[in-house]
Formats: structure tokens, sequence, C-alpha cells
């Protein structure tokens, strides 16, 4: 699963706010957390066979975290949203988000970033090196 968080967005207003992305959902966040206390770590799961799936695949490998995850080729890998809109906190999970939510444009920047992430196989954002930010 990816983590997406978006915050300073105003209702009706284009903003140039600061999204991040990173591998997340509770078996990888609960693995990185118990792999930087110097503990061993396993993640068992699903992931789709895409770059997404590849970017999680990267920050798992990066942090020394042993991946167990089959690769679903016909639904893409999860997603959560934070977005905070006008002072409010909203979330959305599911496998579609990036193009159902996000929209095409800012799916496709999603898609990049991914690829980008996966091929330095270190996660997609400053916030997935380490779980202690």
């Amino acid at each position: 699963m990816l983590d997406i968080a978006c915050t300073a967005l105003v209702p009706g207003e284009t903003v140039h706010a600061p999204v991040s992305v990173r591998a997340g959902g509770s078996p990888v966040t609960a693995a990185l957390w118990a792999k930087a206390e110097g503990l061993a770590a396993t993640v068992v799961g699903r992931v789709g066979a895409d770059v997404a799936g590849q970017a999680v695949r990267g920050t798992l490998a990066a942090a020394g975290v042993e991946a167990r995850l089959a690769a679903d080729p016909d639904l893409p890998t999860g997603a959560f949203l934070l977005a905070c809109v006008g002072g409010e906190r909203d979330a959305f999970a599911g496998a579609l988000l990036a193009g159902l939510v996000l929209g095409r444009g800012l799916a496709a920047a999603l898609e990049h970033a991914c690829a980008a992430g996966a091929a330095a196989a270190a996660g997609i954002s400053a916030g997935a090196s380490s779980p202690r930010g």
C-alpha cells in the first residue's frame, strides 16, 4: 500500500501543496519500525504488479526487511490518501485511489514518482527513508 498525504488544500483554489508518497499500511509500517529497533522483520502480503508495488518492495529492501509479497496481475497496489482541505482532515483508501480520487494528471505524476523511488530502492519521499522521520 502507498500512503499519500497532501496537507494545505484550499477548496476552490489552486494550491502548490506538498505531497508526500511513501510505502505504508500497517504491516509495512510495523516492519519498518521493528527493523529500526534492530529486530528482524518480514512482510507477507500482496501488491499489484505495478510501479507502486515496486516502490513498496524497494522501500522494504532498502530497510533490510524481508518482503514476501505476491504480485497481483489484475489489481493495483492499494493506496491511502490523507487530505487536509480547509483545515479538515479526510481519508480515503482503495486500490484505485490514485486514478479515482486524484485524477488522471496527478495519477500519472504519482506513477512517475513511484517509478523513480523503485529505481532508487529507497522509497519515494524523504519521509519514507526512516520511520523515525
